[in-house]
């Protein structure tokens, strides 16, 4: 009877303390949007409410890295708008002297604007939190029971797709900056963007599978090498391809060993070193970059890793090493205001009709495999996002940072900021529980790897959403029967 008692007076679960974290985190967020909105007009609130979005940003990404198991996808969509809108305008705000003046100097759109998108983006972000809680299914990662890890199987799956990756590489069929067009036009290679979406899940389930087993053998040194070459041979397809990657490696190691505490020895050493590789290897991307304008000023060749790596060596080594962190430095201060191009949509919405699904129509259309729609190549839908929201709010046709959020308020206005997340989250939501109930172990979390990995990319638009989904279905199809046949072998005493 005591006993009892004692269970039943015990503190929360860690379960229930971290999920009582991101409730709390969802309605922070929420609060300080609705307080920023309400206070738009006033000048001083936007380098406040900046504040306020980045120091969230970097609580809410370390609570999701850290505490896998209880991430969901409703978090994960939220992290990555914070981190871009919220991280990203503090980063800009702070790279500039606090001088928010600077930052909309260049636009015509009222300060009010900015400070209004920032605050809704907030709300959004409390909103998915709170959805997170009161929505059962949803969890991101889910750990493979020991009864279940197959590292030899797993083995015979990465090691040839990493021969496949390195051959993709050497050709240029996978160029600079994740670059799969056929001989630099407008198709692309379908091999290369199959390979492409299936790197990183691959090394993380390899990392999962040798952290799982008991010993250090044979297996377990094969899978943690393969992983790391696939990890770190991602350096050259973008900065943020390779930064997701990193961070789905460390939520897939902690998945397996998480920290009894947040802040350890170990977890803080894990942080600083993911921080010093992601800081070495923007300088490399850009160091590449470089190399890249200086070989072709015009932009018309597409170059391999291979070729570009010789003169980036010559830049960053030649009494140009400081030249090239400055350039890095330089360019990261305004690209980080992803929050402008968000803004003028809102501020256009506001004074012009919406485009009432319009921008989701497009998004169906770029999806739709040309067997099915033949004529898709010269339907005038099937088009970048831009050319069709841009002219309809009186901006310039421009490469902008799409995301969820613009296509959503492009469509409904402030209504469509809230309901195209929401529903995507939702919709991913029920796709994962399917995954985790249906599929074989291995199959369901290296799909589920899939989906995490392009939810984290956040300059990605209704249709990137609609083209993971499409292009999972044969991968979801080769990995089920090559994981599901392991699973029948082994449940049949078969090794």
């Amino acid at each position: 009877m005591l006993d009892t008692l004692h269970l039943d007076t015990a503190a929360p679960s860690p379960s229930m303390r971290w999920n009582n974290v991101f409730l709390a985190l969802g309605l922070a967020e929420l609060i300080s949007g609705l307080t920023g909105a309400l206070l738009a007009d006033w000048l001083p609130i936007f380098n406040q409410l900046a504040v306020v979005a980045g120091v969230l940003a970097l609580i809410v990404i370390p609570y999701c890295i850290f505490r896998p198991r209880l991430v969901k996808v409703y978090d994960l969509v939220s992290a990555g708008l914070m981190l871009a809108y919220g991280a990203g305008t503090l980063n800009s705000v702070v790279a500039f002297g606090m001088d928010h003046q600077h930052l909309v100097q260049n636009s015509d759109v009222a300060q009010y604007w900015f400070t209004r998108t920032l605050a809704l983006v907030l709300c959004v972000c409390g909103c998915l939190h709170l959805a997170g809680r009161a929505d059962p299914d949803g969890h991101i990662l889910k750990v493979i029971r020991p009864a279940d890890t197959k590292p030899i199987r797993t083995l015979m799956f990465i090691v040839p797709l990493f021969l496949l990756y390195c051959v993709l590489l050497k050709t240029g069929k996978i160029g600079f900056m994740a670059n799969v067009s056929v001989d630099g036009g407008a198709e692309v290679s379908p091999l290369s963007v199959l390979v492409l979406m299936v790197v990183t899940p691959a090394g993380a389930l390899g990392l999962c599978e040798a952290l799982k087993l008991p010993q250090r053998g044979a297996a377990y040194y094969a899978l943690m090498a393969f992983s790391i070459l696939l990890l770190v041979s991602q350096f050259g397809l973008g900065r943020r391809i390779f930064m997701f990657s990193c961070e789905i490696y460390v939520m897939c190691a902690l998945l397996i060993r998480p920290p009894k505490r947040l802040f350890t020895a170990k977890s803080i050493s894990l942080l600083l070193l993911t921080g010093f590789v992601l800081y070495a290897a923007t300088t490399t991307f850009y160091a590449l970059r470089l190399a890249s304008w200086a070989m072709d000023p015009k932009g018309v060749r597409h170059y391999t890793i291979l070729e570009l790596a010789p003169k980036a060596i010559e830049m960053y080594t030649k009494n140009r090493r400081s030249s090239v962190q400055a350039s890095a430095a330089r360019n990261v201060k305004l690209r980080t205001f992803v929050l402008q191009y968000l803004t003028e949509l809102s501020r256009g919405e506001a004074f012009r009709e919406p485009l009432y699904g319009q921008d989701l129509e497009r998004a169906f259309v770029v999806a739709t495999p040309i067997m099915l729609y033949p004529d898709k190549l010269l339907d005038k839908r099937f088009e970048p996002e831009e050319p069709l929201i841009n002219p309809a709010f009186g901006i310039p046709i421009f490469d902008g940072p799409n995301s969820i959020l613009t296509g959503g308020v492009s469509d409904f206005g402030v209504f469509g900021l809230f309901l195209y997340p929401i529903v995507a989250c939702l919709l991913f939501a029920r796709l994962l529980h399917f995954l985790y109930k249906r599929a074989p172990p291995q199959a369901g979390i290296f799909l589920a790897l899939i989906i995490c990995q392009n939810l984290m990319e956040v300059e990605a638009d209704m249709a990137r959403y609609l083209v993971t989904v499409r292009t999972m279905i044969p991968i979801a199809i080769c990995i089920w029967i090559y994981f599901g046949w392991t699973h029948r072998a082994q449940a049949n005493g078969v090794r």
